[in-house]
């Protein structure tokens, strides 16, 4: 999968980027959730479905990138994964950028293998 960032002007859109998935696997479902800061500054993309092997594990990840509009350029920042995630729990299903990018919420399937108890997770 692929994120395609565009710029707004007030008046039209324009492609300003795009984002594939560092770690390019078949049905990796990369970019099933995205959030932007409300500074425009940080991006949170979610893959839910391969581990970071490349195994259709459903672990999930998260990658937040640093965005420059002026350069059109976006540069992953880091790789976030639950401490605890099992097969099937999706870490990523939902995601929410704080306006600043301080804080990212990551909710996901997280229990036991399958188990859809839920959890969030909070990065600062």
């Amino acid at each position: 999968g692929q994120v395609i960032v565009y710029n707004f002007d007030g008046t039209n859109l324009t492609r300003s980027c795009v984002i594939s998935n560092p770690q390019t696997a078949q049905y990796d479902r990369f970019g099933f959730a995205v959030d932007v800061s409300g500074d425009g500054k940080s991006i949170a993309i979610a893959l839910v479905s391969k581990d970071a092997s490349g195994n259709q594990t459903k672990k999930g990840r998260v990658f937040v990138y640093d965005y420059n509009a002026a350069t059109n350029v976006a540069a992953l920042e880091s790789t976030l994964t639950g401490h605890d995630t099992l097969i099937g729990d999706q870490f990523g299903t939902n995601i929410a950028l704080s306006n600043d990018a301080t804080s990212l919420a990551v909710s996901g399937y997280i229990g036991s293998s399958y188990s859809n108890r839920g959890a969030v997770y909070i990065f600062n």
